[in-house]
């Protein structure tokens, strides 16, 4: 009968599980309560421990079952976060039937999760006082024991599961701490639930906590055994281990030490410690090359400390040589894209970022690191005050925001470009989905598991042209809300691409007063969601620059320019610092453009930018020599890839009678950028004549 027993459980499971992918959810949910009554659970009649583990199981399963049913009648995931932190629902399409179908698939998911864990704790009681129980065994049951608080306190972590309760943020957080608790009491060793306790510490401000979490888990993982492995491991039987699958709440994807050491990197991040961020990520990638979050975030790291031709070809031929079929390695090819922007090689870039565009995990940021290649130039000209007084000066300048519109001058559509940047925009929007319609206030609220999966996980999900950052600005835990920020810089590089069609539009004024109030309007939203999201107020203030409204553009950048610099936006707070000093030089005002670029240089050594305005005040005030020096580290940091600061730097070489280096220089340029116009003229024949006798 015992034997009958199993095995008619173990066909009910998997029966279960295709009646989940089927979206028959009722049928699903009656065979496993027809399976629970067979096995008389809810008494004391159980064949055996075995059992009891198989009843867990079940009851598991039959959470996620309702779970399922739960997303299916939202229609998102049931942990799509449809509720307010004040447990609204202000993001509910459907009606009271809906809403009632919704709080009864949540009322039986939490009853099957507490009924497992009143089930798993006394059968863990029992064995624990049973001296006979082999160790193994005991450490089996432990596991079960804290990978079910840990999934109970995901529950508890939703705000759309907890809004029934009326639970607000505070109360889930410490429902969340006693869970997380008990499931380290029942598993003191066990690593995942340390993990999800120490991300719960960061986000409530205790860092120090958060270290001493991870500091453990470190040390649980180098010297105790493999029961500190993955969850699922090592579990007491086939049933289980099939059953929890990766659907344990907050599940790390990597292992928890990797994990831990990531969230320590994140740690020396919000502390501002660049350096002990980056051994901690260079610790982690020693280990595991193919760490593609890991190798994304160092690249940033290793570019703002000026060190990324130094290292960063170093990482990925490691990444490479550890990776089968390299070439089409999406996470790799997004590195690769990443690198080649950072180095002003815009063509390897697209090459390498339309190879990732179309993956599932990496699909959404290689997009917007796509649409930011294309569309960047034109913003960063809005901005420019020689496109608005015809280019007095006679000079190829392209100031504004850090990467130069020099990719090959006159070789580029712009309307294609633009047109382009709409058509990766349409594949974003499949991918992004509820990010951009739902409303901003009904969005967040996640855990990192209820993003898991998506191309927006782990806060991977690129930038906006104008400096939102996720994986290429922040931290893999840095922000309590992943799905809110992917939705704020989403949605200002949807306003981006329209003023960038405005901007090469311009003459014919294909954006109307009442398109650029609706873009207006959305970045206010996108605003109110955050008031300190920074690309949202630089998007504004060029939506002003085009609208001829310049006093209100530098106003909005004057604001920025006063907010304490936040990491995890830095790209915009330093494209929003150059811009505001390019007036200041307008103006004459030379000292408060040059604090400012000092103040670039302090976050970002690698600004080139920064170093060319520099070079710019110094050229204004006859100080050659001063400015071609200032020339050559914004030449180096672009990687000889813009035309403009090469002209920059070969006009100053001349102005200080240095003819060769001007000749050298003046080359490279022609050489990288055949069209670019007047430097042969300009340059390179007057420092020729000037060396002869």
């Amino acid at each position: 009968n015992q034997q009958k027993h199993a095995t008619s459980m173990d066909l009910r499971h998997d029966l279960a599980k295709l009646l989940i992918k089927l979206r028959m959810f009722d049928e699903a949910a009656l065979l496993l309560s027809q399976g629970l009554g067979l096995s008389g659970q809810g008494s004391d009649s159980h064949f055996s421990g075995r059992d009891v583990t198989r009843d867990v199981a079940t009851l598991l399963l039959l959470a996620d079952v309702h779970a399922s049913e739960g997303g299916e009648a939202s229609g998102a995931g049931f942990d799509g976060g449809d509720f307010d932190e004040d447990g609204s629902d202000e993001g509910k399409d459907g009606g009271d039937e809906v809403e009632e179908q919704l709080s009864a698939s949540r009322a039986k998911l939490f009853d099957a999760l507490e009924r497992a864990k009143h089930i798993q704790h006394e059968h863990l009681t029992s064995m624990i006082s049973d001296s006979s129980v082999a160790e193994e065994d005991l450490k089996a049951q432990r596991r079960i024991m804290s990978d079910i608080c840990c999934r109970v306190a995901n529950f508890h972590g939703s705000a759309k599961a907890s809004a029934n309760k009326g639970f607000k943020a505070e109360a889930r957080e410490q429902l969340m701490m006693e869970c997380y608790n008990e499931a380290l009491t029942a598993h003191p060793m066990g690593c995942e639930a340390m993990i999800l306790l120490a991300k719960l510490h960061f986000k409530r401000g205790d860092l120090e906590a958060c270290a001493e979490k991870c500091e453990t888990v470190i040390r649980v993982q180098q010297h105790e055994s493999p029961d500190a492995g993955p969850l699922g491991d090592e579990t007491s039987g086939d049933v289980w281990q099939e059953d929890l699958g990766g659907n344990l709440g907050g599940a790390p994807v990597v292992g928890p030490r990797e994990e831990a050491v990531l969230m320590l990197a994140d740690l020396c991040f919000a502390k501002k410690d660049s350096d002990g961020a980056m051994a901690h990520l260079l610790e982690l990638l020693e280990q595991q090359p193919r760490h593609y979050d890991a190798l994304a975030r160092l690249i940033q790291l290793l570019w703002r400390a000026a060190r990324l031709a130094e290292e960063v070809p170093k990482l990925l031929r490691n990444a490479e040589a550890a990776t089968p079929k390299a070439f089409a390695d999406p996470g790799l090819c997004y590195c690769k894209g990443l690198f080649h922007r950072l180095t002003h090689d815009t063509h390897q870039a697209l090459h390498y970022l339309n190879r990732a565009r179309r993956d599932g995990e990496w699909g959404g940021a290689a997009l917007m690191l796509m649409i930011t290649v294309y569309i960047e130039p034109f913003l960063e000209r809005a901005f420019q005050l020689e496109d608005k007084k015809g280019d007095v000066e006679g000079k190829a300048k392209d100031k504004a925001l850090g990467k130069k519109a020099g990719r090959g001058d006159g070789e580029v559509n712009e309307e294609e470009s633009v047109a382009i940047a709409q058509h990766l925009f349409g594949e974003l929007a499949v991918i992004a989905g509820p990010l951009l319609t739902a409303p901003l206030g009904s969005i967040g609220n996640q855990t990192q598991a209820d993003v898991k999966g998506t191309s927006f996980s782990n806060a991977r999900y690129g930038t906006s042209c104008m400096g939102g950052g996720g994986l290429l600005n922040a931290g893999f835990i840095q922000s309590a809300s992943y799905q809110r920020c992917a939705a704020l810089a989403v949605r200002t590089l949807s306003t981006e691409i329209v003023l960038a069609h405005a901007f090469v539009g311009r003459k014919k004024e294909v954006v109307t007063e009442a398109e650029f109030e609706g873009l207006a309007q959305q970045m206010v939203d996108v605003l109110e969601a955050d008031k300190e999201f920074t690309p949202a107020m630089l998007a504004l203030a060029a939506m002003f620059m085009l609208q001829d409204q310049e006093q209100k553009a530098r106003n909005m950048l004057k604001r920025i320019v006063k907010m304490p610099f936040a990491q995890d936006q830095s790209e915009a707070f330093e494209n929003a610092y150059m811009i505001l000093a390019y007036f200041y030089i307008d103006k004459a005002k030379f000292d408060l453009a040059q604090e400012l670029c000092k103040r670039c240089l302090q976050y970002n050594k690698s600004c080139a930018n920064a170093h060319e305005t520099l070079g710019s005040i110094l050229e204004r005030e006859c100080a050659y020599k001063d400015a071609a020096e200032a020339y050559e580290r914004a030449w180096s940091f672009t990687f000889q890839g813009s035309p403009s600061v090469g002209f920059e730097l070969a006009f100053n070489y001349l102005k200080a009678k240095r003819f060769v280096e001007a000749i050298d220089v003046a080359n490279e340029v022609i050489k990288r950028f055949p069209t670019y116009p007047r430097i042969k003229a300009e340059v390179l024949q007057v420092a020729m004549e000037s060396l002869r006798p």
